[in-house]
């Protein structure tokens, strides 16, 4: 079959506007698209332009022409390799000098378009060929496309070159390749969109249908992936936004990865004993708290990162091969609890190792009041191996568990390990390493938000002076009249 004097050979794919046809030109093997007889006074002014192009990194359009039947041809090079999508996250993608000459190009293209006037519209991976020299190639350029037609989550809803810019910040991201999008002139770009956090529906409301998000989480949070050791993205499950925030206060203030769990279940001494026979002593005297959850938890929490041979949960700078190894060697990712998550998925499984100071914290949203800050400064627990796996199982064996005995004072929510559960807000924790509860005490003086309990000793707490004038004997109600006076800055 001949069209607009071309031979029609194979399909090569179908495509949401229909078939792309197999032909040839004198410049080799070519592509050959149909588009309606009134789509010529659409994109007539479109295709002279992108004909004019001659970057290296834009499909070059070699015709247009029409049939017998009105409809034009559209013939450009066929460009071998493989679209990015189908390489993000595979081991060709691990050389740095792979993806940056991937972003270069990229963002030559794109700057190519833009002098000759087109809009992209969708720069998704899909619409990007990687070459098997490294070479990218920006195809789908036939269409113009309107304000509601890009792909969720990338394009849509945009217009104009801002569609295109927008897109190019995701493909950086996705390539931690933002530092040279800024070297080629995309400063704005390489800045992205400005999150600082981020999380996921989840549960039922999303894993009806669909896998969930746990593995996803857990690795952004994660201070490494496939692509080597980078700084963790601050990310919550089940839409908790309030502990999302908790998790980006600690972040700022210690710059490791956040522990996001349920403060699931209270075990007194009595319980324990009852229970395994174990007679608990040291930090775990007291009882302790069960902390689970699979989304979100940073294989970080594993605690085989070490400083002066003890455990610790470490910057991203200072993190050795040999400890992401060992992160990976002692956690495993079993298939998702069906109960929960009926779209399946793959879950996180490990336990944190012991004797490790932590800080807990939650934020909680009080009506008429607004955000109050919650504080449990407290160490992480090794206990016997068959203890654990009794303890364990009683809850939920295919998540990962850390073992955590707070800080007790005698007073108030602090009296007993019970009572610091007992006062918790919602059933979320954000973990962080180190006790930094004086440092987060200050951080919400400055914000005007109140700090409801805490177990951080009164002499390690600065507050802004005028705090005194407000009371020095109760501070916790000194701190709400101080708060709700002043204002709050966080709006």
């Amino acid at each position: 079959m001949n069209i607009g004097g071309y031979d029609i050979g194979q399909i090569f794919h179908i495509g949401a506007t229909g078939p792309v046809w197999r032909t040839r030109t004198n410049a080799g093997e070519a592509l050959l698209s149909l588009r309606a007889a009134g789509d010529g006074e659409r994109c007539l002014e479109r295709w002279k332009a992108w004909a004019s192009i001659t970057s290296r990194h834009v499909v070059a359009l070699r015709d247009v022409a029409r049939s017998d039947d009105g409809r034009w041809a559209i013939v450009y090079d066929y460009v071998a390799g493989r679209p990015l999508d189908a390489k993000i996250g595979s081991p060709d993608l691990r050389p740095i000098a792979t993806r940056r000459q991937i972003i270069e190009g990229i963002a030559a293209g794109v700057s190519a378009l833009h002098s000759a006037g087109i809009v992209h519209g969708d720069l998704t991976p899909s619409n990007i060929i990687v070459t098997p020299s490294g070479r990218a190639v920006i195809i789908d350029l036939i269409d113009e496309l309107g304000e509601h037609d890009g792909t969720p989550g990338w394009s849509q809803s945009l217009s104009g070159p801002e569609a295109d810019r927008a897109c190019l910040r995701q493909l950086a991201h996705i390539l931690h390749m933002d530092e040279a999008l800024a070297e080629l002139g995309f400063e704005e770009e390489a800045v992205g969109h400005h999150a600082l956090v981020a999380g996921f529906q989840g549960q039922r409301q999303w894993t009806d249908h669909f896998p969930n998000g746990d593995f996803m989480e857990t690795f952004l949070n994660t201070q490494f992936d496939w692509n080597g050791i980078r700084k963790p993205y601050v990310f919550a499950t089940e839409n908790d936004s309030l502990n999302g925030v908790s998790m980006l206060f600690n972040y700022l203030l210690t710059n490791t990865p956040q522990i996001f769990a349920d403060v699931r279940t209270y075990w007194s001494p009595e319980a324990v004993e009852r229970v395994t026979g174990h007679k608990l002593e040291g930090q775990a005297a007291d009882g302790f708290l069960h902390l689970i959850n699979s989304g979100s938890c940073t294989l970080d929490g594993t605690g085989q990162a070490s400083r002066d041979g003890k455990p610790v949960i470490k910057p991203f700078w200072e993190l050795e091969q040999s400890e992401v190894d060992a992160m990976l060697e002692n956690t495993d990712f079993p298939p998702a609890n069906r109960e929960y998550f009926r779209g399946g998925g793959f879950s996180t499984r490990f336990l944190t190792k012991g004797h490790m100071p932590v800080t807990m914290v939650r934020l909680n949203i009080l009506k008429g009041v607004g955000p109050v800050l919650q504080i449990a400064e407290g160490y992480t627990l090794e206990l016997p191996e068959e203890v654990h796996n009794t303890l364990d199982n009683r809850t939920d064996p295919g998540w990962p568990t850390t073992w955590f005995a707070p800080r007790l004072t005698g007073k108030g929510a602090f009296k007993s390990v019970y009572d610091v559960m007992n006062n918790w807000g919602a059933n979320h924790g954000a973990i962080t390493y180190g006790h930094i509860g004086a440092d987060l005490i200050t951080l919400a003086s400055m914000l005007r938000i109140p700090v409801n309990m805490h177990n951080v000793p009164e002499e390690d707490i600065f507050r802004p002076k005028n705090w005194s004038l407000f009371g020095t004997e109760d501070l916790e109600s000194a701190d709400y009249r101080a708060c709700q006076l002043l204002g709050p800055i966080h709006k």
